[in-house]
């Protein structure tokens, strides 16, 4: 169980270059929030604690200070542990679908347009995968007709050839459909690299 743990972990941080900084900046924005409010709130215990001539208020000040900071600190630890998660979580919803789709890009510039985006229920970016898929999807059918239209065009060159022993000019004809039929086979060897 704790292996299994330890993966899930692991896997929150899916691409490290992009979820790290971002996380990295949102921390340094929470602190920066954070000590602008406690200089704010503690400021005027501080002001007294420190420059009041009345040991009274300085003694009162320095209690509900002393009070303040006991229960300010654990807040502050808390909040900033929730928000990591918070901010982690959300870059993980954000970089999955991302990584998938590096991946998916791949795969298309190596002639694989079987590949589609699938990404888990809760992520983001749910709109631009379903728009990858479907320029996938169009990319893959014009392929396909590409496929067909080239071995319409390979019956059509193998039928014409054999016709040629009718014609006048037979063996120019014959040299024409195999230069052709050689045109064809380059394309239907470029389009075969597609996997559909």
């Amino acid at each position: 169980m704790k292996e299994k743990n330890k993966r899930k972990i692991k896997n929150c941080l899916i691409n490290k270059k992009l979820q790290l900084p971002i996380v990295m900046h949102s921390i340094i924005c929470l602190a920066i929030a954070s000590i602008v409010i406690v200089f704010v709130v503690l400021y005027p215990f501080i002001f007294d604690m420190m420059f009041s001539k009345d040991p009274e208020v300085q003694h009162k000040a320095t209690q509900t200070l002393s009070i303040i900071i006991k229960r300010l600190i654990p807040t502050v630890i808390i909040l900033f542990t929730l928000f990591i998660s918070q901010m982690i979580i959300i870059t993980h919803k954000i970089c999955g679908p991302l990584e998938n789709f590096r991946q998916t890009f791949e795969q298309i510039t190596q002639g694989n347009l079987s590949r589609r985006v699938i990404i888990r229920r809760g992520d983001y970016l749910t709109d631009e995968c379903g728009q990858i898929n479907e320029m996938i999807n169009g990319i893959s059918n014009m392929v396909k007709r590409l496929i067909e239209n080239n071995g319409a065009l390979m019956t059509t060159l193998e039928s014409l050839k054999h016709r040629a022993k009718d014609l006048d000019t037979e063996e120019e004809i014959k040299s024409a459909l195999e230069t052709l039929k050689q045109e064809a086979r380059y394309i239907e060897k470029t389009l075969n690299l597609f996997k559909v």
